[in-house]
């Protein structure tokens, strides 16, 4: 067993992580998981990934996904620091319905990285959480998670890693909830501020231009939340407009709302097209 960087959680970090929000079922089974050095490999071009916010953000595809990029595509663990070959269910998010059919488009997007030649190997931290939204994201219940998963990552070193990203998806919720788009300004920069304060000073931040929720977008509902992220974006530095989402079709999803294995391998091209100019 490769040993990973901390077998339990320090008491500060213990402190911050519980209690869970209440409809928070991460993936933290480590049985069956294989193990891989957590840290960075001289001359490996490495790629660490931050992805939150809400279901379309989690482990929640209908599909299960297997990595072609064995061992290169990672998922990191923001509990015990340390490191799995990817898997799904994806790892430290939430799933839903049989874990064992719950693909993640990120690790999609990592074999999608690997496979393009823009990175040698991909971590994946992941912290989407079902059922949330901007409102939920910008309290310290959901966003104090920033800062254990920043001091993980420098104590392997993962920080420095060649390109740190930090991608969300939000907006569905809020959708439903006819949530003002002023509002979903000021919480994406509630949010953002504390990513900042959590250690994640210089790293780019991009949000999906994201309202879909409910079996659509919501008319102007949908128009409202596309309106307040994109205002956000502009109110913010080192803050970038990710794809936009919504054009993903109801055909590729297959209740709705969540993506097939064809809404996933869309959803992960749409990352790819947004990401692959910085390599």
């Amino acid at each position: 067993m490769i040993p990973v960087y901390a077998n339990a959680i320090s008491e500060p970090d213990k402190n911050i992580l519980y209690p869970l929000p209440i409809n928070f079922n991460p993936q933290w089974n480590y049985q069956g998981r294989t193990q891989a050095l957590p840290y960075l490999t001289a001359g490996e071009h490495t790629t660490v990934i931050i992805t939150y916010g809400d279901s379309l953000a989690a482990s929640t595809d209908n599909s299960a996904y297997t990595v072609i990029n064995t061992g290169k595509v990672l998922d990191f663990s923001i509990e015990n620091g340390g490191a799995y070959q990817a898997k799904t269910p994806a790892f430290g998010c939430s799933d839903e319905g049989v874990p064992a059919s719950n693909g993640f488009w990120g690790h999609r997007l990592g074999d999608k990285l690997i496979n393009g030649g823009y990175t040698q190997k991909v971590f994946m931290c992941n912290l989407g959480i079902g059922s949330t939204g901007t409102t939920d994201w910008a309290t310290t219940q959901y966003n104090r998670r920033f800062a254990v998963l920043y001091n993980r990552l420098v104590q392997t070193g993962l920080i420095n890693a060649d390109v740190v990203l930090i991608l969300s998806s939000l907006g569905g919720l809020d959708q439903i909830l006819a949530v003002p788009s002023a509002t979903v300004t000021a919480n994406y920069l509630t949010i953002w501020s504390a990513i900042r304060a959590a250690g994640f000073t210089t790293q780019r931040i991009y949000p999906a231009l994201s309202s879909w929720g409910g079996g659509g977008t919501g008319g102007v509902n949908g128009t409202n939340v596309r309106t307040g992220i994109q205002n956000a974006v502009a109110a913010a530095t080192n803050v970038y407009l990710g794809p936009d989402t919504d054009v993903i079709p109801i055909t590729s999803r297959y209740d709705s709302n969540h993506f097939k294995a064809v809404g996933s391998d869309q959803d992960a091209t749409l990352w790819l097209n947004t990401i692959k100019g910085l390599f």
